[in-house]
């Protein structure tokens, strides 16, 4: 996930794999997000109207609650991003993002 400065410069603020959700703001009721979502890695993706989603969570008590812990979970996957950015040395920010990017990854090899 990118953030965009008001330079027109961006900055990954989050990382986000095959188990996660991006448009976190349409679980909490708000119609956009001012995030931008780059692939990085093969895979599928599917999507669904906010609409939908918004019907799936009112049917589902379950559904929503699973959702509402993944934002939370996100949420301090981002803090501690920004800490370890602010705190530690390019070597040690490397080696963290890639042991996440690791982790969201379907496995260790790429298909081309």
């Amino acid at each position: 996930m990118l953030a965009t400065l008001e330079d027109g410069d961006g900055a990954e603020v989050g990382l986000i794999g095959f188990e996660g959700v991006i448009g976190l703001p349409a679980l909490l009721g708000e119609p956009c997000d001012d995030l931008e979502a780059m692939v990085q890695n093969p895979g599928a993706a599917y999507s669904l109207s906010v609409e939908a989603l918004r019907e799936a969570m009112e049917a589902d008590p379950a559904l929503r609650q699973m959702l509402l812990r993944y934002v939370l979970a996100h949420h301090g996957q981002v803090a501690r991003t920004a800490a370890c950015n602010g705190r530690h040395q390019t070597e040690q920010r490397l080696a963290r993002w890639l042991l996440m990017a690791h982790d969201r990854a379907e496995g260790d090899t790429t298909s081309p």
